[in-house]
Parts: C-alpha cells; structure tokens; sequence
C-alpha cells in the first residue's frame, strides 16, 4: 500500500472502524507500536551497566 493508503488505513483502525485487506475484513491493531527487536534494543539502551 502506499503511504496515504496506510495512514488512511490507520486512522480508520483508530476510529474502531474495520478495514478490507486483501479481500478479508482484519481490525487494524498495534499501528504505531514498537516491534519486539526495537522494543529490546531500546530497553537495552535504558539500562545503565
């Protein structure tokens, strides 16, 4: 999907609206949200030695 297309996705997702991908009906969910790999290198970071 292009960008607009995501952003207008996420906003719908925000809203508790569903969403049609690939000709299936999906809630959008974790939008904006750290991945696990990012989560732990930040958490990492965090943690004085």
């Amino acid at each position: 999907m292009a960008d607009a297309e995501k952003e207008l996705v996420a906003k719908m997702g925000k809203r508790g609206q569903t969403v049609m991908i690939r000709e299936q009906t999906r809630s959008v969910v974790g939008y904006g949200l750290l991945g696990a790999g990012e989560a732990e290198h930040r958490v990492a970071a965090a943690i004085p030695d």
